[in-house]
């Protein structure tokens, strides 16, 4: 799967949570989103059920914490999760 396409999946993820859909953008920072736990349980389920995707199962721990890779933005968590799915050959996890 292309960037563009998981990208593309990200963001309507993403607008399925998210009320104000202008905050999407590739260089929002997770941290501006305020996704809680439940937020990102809905995003990660939504990715891998409806559109394959699997990601590195510590991002989404990672995404709760108040620093480091709560600091990406959204086109580091696409580049995150495409280098995750190339190294894995199993896109679903």
């Amino acid at each position: 799967m292309e960037n563009s396409d998981i990208r593309d999946h990200v963001f309507d993820a993403l607008g399925k949570i998210l009320v104000d859909k202008e905050l999407i953008e590739d260089h929002t920072l997770f941290s501006d989103l305020r996704l809680d736990k439940e937020d990102l349980d809905e995003f990660f389920t939504d990715l891998r059920v409806t559109y394959g995707i699997g990601a590195p199962i510590s991002l989404k721990s990672d995404l709760l914490e108040d620093s480091g890779p709560r600091m990406l933005t959204v086109d580091d968590l696409v580049n995150r999760i495409a280098a995750h799915m190339k190294d894995k050959k199993d896109p679903v996890r």
